[in-house]
């Protein structure tokens, strides 16, 4: 399942990087310092080429490809294993273990000072294949990822949807005065912690690609939750301030007091997440 495969990824790719380690002091002592670095991309190239179709497979059990037609669980149901959450998790790791396998592929520095003008450009020749080797290594390990950094808003939009879908039927359950102001205290920041989720997400995973259809999500998530909490709290104020006479005791005074302070909270909440 998604939990077993985010938790297996890393050791997998520590296993990796010993054997890299391995076969580059090997590839030294055989081949020579210059032949060492393209032999260890060469190994690398080997060890995913058989697995990259069950690498794609295995995010697409943690989050369905956006535009699949195959529906995805919320990352929050699947205790941040599942959904974009988890392909945030699978990403990073990755990127991780590209930067770590580099070191392996990397030419030793100075190794190619030579006085023989021959040797030198053969050593520019050769460290010219490895960084083609290492490029084309990463974009095939990265590959799988692809799809959802294309249309990371696509795959968000399902499970941010829901989750303020369920907000938004709590606030709207909001009636009368008892614990009212307390209820919609707790649920007024509710969505902001899952819109900086989603915004580190995007980051991770895009690093700005496709900025305007992100950031529009976001807008559009915040924006709803602020008019459905101005609706219930606009309908709390208006019972209270039709309270006259003895209807108008200290709970209608502090249910008041309450919806204020809701809402300043709210404005600065919001002040601190554009900012």
């Amino acid at each position: 399942n998604a939990k077993q495969f985010i938790e297996f990824l890393p050791t997998f790719y520590e296993s990796v990087l010993e054997l890299l380690s391995k076969e580059r002091a090997q590839s030294k002592q055989v081949f020579g310092p210059e032949l060492a670095p393209s032999i260890v991309g060469r190994v690398l190239l080997e060890c995913f080429k058989p697995i990259i179709s069950s690498f794609k497979s295995r995010l697409g059990n943690v989050c369905p490809v956006p535009g699949s037609g195959i529906s995805g669980n919320s990352s929050s149901g699947n205790d941040g294993f599942g959904g974009t959450e988890g392909i945030a998790a699978a990403y990073e790791s990755t990127i991780q273990f590209l930067s770590l396998a580099y070191d392996q592929m990397e030419p030793w520095e100075g190794q190619g000072s030579s006085n023989n003008q021959e040797n030198d450009h053969d050593s520019a020749s050769n460290d010219d294949d490895v960084m083609e080797t290492i490029r084309t290594a990463f974009s095939m390990i990265a590959s799988p990822f692809v799809p959802y950094q294309r249309a990371l808003a696509e795959a968000e939009r399902d499970p941010l949807g829901k989750a303020a879908s369920m907000v938004a039927k709590d606030v709207r359950s909001v009636v009368g005065l008892q614990d009212a102001a307390d209820r919609l205290g707790d649920l007024a920041p509710f969505m902001f912690p899952l819109a900086d989720s989603a915004i580190s997400r995007f980051e991770l995973l895009t690093s700005g690609y496709n900025a305007s259809a992100t950031l529009s999500l976001v807008d559009n998530l915040i924006a709803t939750h602020a008019s459905e909490l101005a609706i219930a709290m606009g309908s709390l104020s208006g019972h209270v301030s039709n309270s006259k006479g003895n209807e108008f005791d200290e709970q209608h005074a502090n249910c008041a007091l309450e919806i204020l302070r809701i809402a300043g909270s709210f404005k600065r909440s919001l002040k601190s997440f554009d900012n």
